[in-house]
């Protein structure tokens, strides 16, 4: 059995062999035949196959640059968080301290430090910010203002209802002598518990709201400092602060001071999109247009026409927008020169407005009450008339030589002290206003305050006294239409803010009448009114609107363009956004 098994198997062994030797006979002729054979045939078809070939190599590559151009479709360069921010900023940091803020350095660091109850936004309205909610009772005099829960100062102390008593206390005092105007005559302060207060006004005032926008400042670290003390205080150097951001160091330069701020992980906001922000100080014009060439620093709002920045670098945009503030010729009423009436008037129609304004304004501002606050019907301002400006110096008292000079009762030729301050095209105006004055027959003395390193000094000199007959200035005019704190009579003190010393019993009553009614068309014909009694008073004279000229570095993202502002600072309202850093992110298809 075991033999016929081993003689099958060998059978088998040997068929299996004869076959695989017949394939491979079979294979290698047919490999020879239409293989091997036909190589030689290449030739007469290269051709085809270079265009097979280079249609699959254009397949490939379309293959690929369709994949790399669909990806750059979906893809987009975005800003991102982090980063920093430089302004270049004009004057000194003598203090910290947002209540004693006079300088553009100051004034900026203020805002980036500092919340207020409420503030302007984007749309160039107030909108609450440490408030929760305002209510107003149905007189208009009760205003009851709660804050926001669990907001912290940067040292983790609670910003509560004594930090808001203890700022509206501080900055009523009149040995505090803070830089703040905020409307607060006669009106009281309540606590009502520990977010809330109440502010009770001796009559309701509209306006009201616009009167919050002011910087709380710490009572669990100043409330215990003497009032008259507090400019001198440390807080003035190192501020816990309730802003964006917060102090990280002071660094001095050649050209002024670098301020360092981190972003404040306790603001109330939550994180901006920077990490840090540096204000650089500078103390001329020509250094921030230097630092702007070298790119030294990212922006600059303290750059005009009337500085004539000679900014060469390509990267650097300008742009400018409108504000609420406005620049006038404010004249002491208690001057002995124009004290008469028809004096002003007589200054009001021999000026001409239109040569003073020529190649320096951008927006001529003929009133103390802006269309964009409330819309009005204008009354005619008087023309330019050297003619009857003559007859109404006499009227005044003066009269006229032959050298076209005037000489008051006693003889004497009239002095006339015109002060202003190293800001936009205020110089330039006040030397054209001098030219005119001197050829209507007045002497002239014209002083410019340099407040590029400071402007405590001119406001505590020269506007707190009223040292002068004719004030040259800008001031911001507001959100709301409220003349008020520069018309009023008890704003002609050291304190307040009525720069011409203009007392009306009429102007009185027609502004306090506008500010306490909520009646929007007895509040029009109010300062219809009003405006028509200033005109004929003339205690000061309007010159050109405000314009923010705003220097900045294309590759970065700033306030936007559609802002409005109410004043230069309020193009921080959507600081949470401005950014620096940027990556490419890819969106789904």
């Amino acid at each position: 059995m075991k033999q016929q098994l081993k003689k099958s198997g060998q059978k088998l062994v040997k068929k299996l062999s004869r076959t695989s030797q017949n394939v491979s006979t079979k294979s290698k002729a047919h490999i020879k035949e239409h293989l091997v054979a036909r190589v030689s045939h290449a030739r007469t078809v290269r051709l085809w196959i270079l265009e097979w070939g280079l249609l699959v190599l254009a397949i490939t590559l379309f293959a690929v640059i369709q994949s790399v151009w669909y990806r750059n479709s979906y893809a987009a360069n975005v800003f991102v968080p982090g980063g920093t921010y430089a302004e270049a900023t004009l004057g000194n940091v003598n203090s910290l301290n947002p209540l004693y803020a006079t300088t553009s350095s100051e004034k900026t660091l203020a805002k980036l430090l500092f919340s207020s109850l409420v503030a302007t936004d984007t749309s160039g309205h107030l909108n609450n910010e440490l408030a929760k909610s305002i209510s107003i009772d149905d007189t208009g005099t009760t205003w009851t203002i709660k804050l926001r829960n669990n907001l912290k100062w940067s040292d983790g102390a609670p910003i509560d209802a004594d930090d808001i008593i203890y700022t509206f206390k501080l900055i009523n005092s009149s040995s505090a002598k803070t830089s703040i105007s905020a409307g607060f005559a006669n009106t009281k302060i309540e606590r009502v518990d520990d977010l809330t207060v109440k502010f009770i006004l001796p009559t309701s005032y509209v306006a009201f709201y616009d009167a919050l926008d002011f910087p709380i400042v710490p009572a669990h670290i100043l409330s215990e400092v003497d009032p008259a003390l507090v400019y001198e205080h440390e807080f003035s150097t190192d501020p816990v602060t309730s802003g964006p951001f917060l102090l990280n160091a002071i660094q001095p330069s050649n050209y002024g001071k670098t301020v360092l701020l981190n972003k404040n992980p306790d603001y109330f906001r939550g994180d901006p999109m920077l990490n840090s922000f540096i204000v650089r100080t500078y103390h001329s014009h020509a250094e921030i247009t230097d630092a702007l060439n070298r790119l030294e620093v990212t922006a600059s709002a303290d750059l005009s026409s009337a500085t004539q920045p000679n900014v060469t670098n390509s990267s650097i945009y300008v742009k400018k927008t409108a504000t609420s503030s406005g620049a006038f010729a404010f004249f002491n009423t208690s001057s002995s020169v124009l004290s008469s009436k028809a004096a002003r008037q007589a200054l009001q129609v021999g000026i001409d407005l239109a040569n003073v304004r020529e190649d320096l304004v951008d927006i001529p501002l003929d009133f103390p009450v802006l269309q964009q606050q409330i819309k009005l019907d204008y009354p005619e301002t008087p023309e330019h008339n050297v003619d009857k400006a003559r007859e109404l110096l006499k009227t005044a008292g003066y009269t006229s030589g032959e050298d076209g000079k005037l000489a008051d009762a006693e003889g004497e030729q009239p002095i006339l002290d015109i002060a202003t301050a190293t800001i936009g095209n205020l110089p330039e105006i006040a030397e054209r206003f001098t030219k005119q004055l001197e050829d209507l027959g007045f002497l002239v003395s014209l002083t410019v305050h340099d407040v590029e390193g400071s402007a405590q000094n001119f406001f505590t000199n020269i506007i707190r006294p009223r040292g002068y007959d004719i004030l040259i200035y800008e001031i911001d005019m507001g959100t709301d239409p409220d003349p008020f704190p520069y018309y009023h009579s008890s704003q002609a003190t050291e304190s307040g803010f009525n720069f011409s010393n203009y007392k009306s019993a009429i102007v009185d009553d027609l502004l306090l009448s506008a500010r306490t009614t909520f009646d929007s068309s007895l509040r029009k014909a109010k300062y219809e009114s009003f405006l028509e009694h200033w005109l004929s008073d003339a205690p000061s004279i309007g010159i050109y609107q405000v314009m923010l000229t705003y220097y900045f570095n294309q590759g970065n993202r700033t306030f936007s363009e559609n802002n409005t502002l109410t004043q230069p600072l309020d193009r921080f309202a959507d600081l949470q956004y401005w950014a620096t850093e940027k990556s490419t992110r890819y969106r789904t298809p």
